[in-house]
C-alpha cells in the first residue's frame, strides 16, 4: 500500500479526488471544478469554512 506524502489536517483525510464543492459559504458557488485531484478533504459529516478549516456541517452558517 503506497503512503502519502500528504498531511491532512484536523478532521480531514487525504483522497483520490478532492471535492472542490464541499464548502459552507454564502451563497453557494455557481460552479464547481470537475478536475479531479487527489489532496486532503474534510471526513464526513465536515465542511470547510471561509478560513478553509473543516467545521461539523451543523454549525455551517454561524
Amino acid at each position: 500500500v503506497p503512503v502519502s506524502s500528504t498531511h491532512c489536517g484536523a478532521n480531514e483525510q487525504h483522497v483520490p479526488c478532492v471535492n472542490h464543492c464541499n464548502k459552507c459559504v454564502k451563497p453557494p458557488p455557481q460552479a464547481c471544478s470537475r478536475i479531479c485531484v487527489a489532496g486532503c478533504d474534510c471526513v464526513p459529516g465536515y465542511t470547510r469554512n471561509a478560513s478553509s478549516v473543516c467545521i461539523p456541517k451543523e454549525q455551517c452558517g454561524k
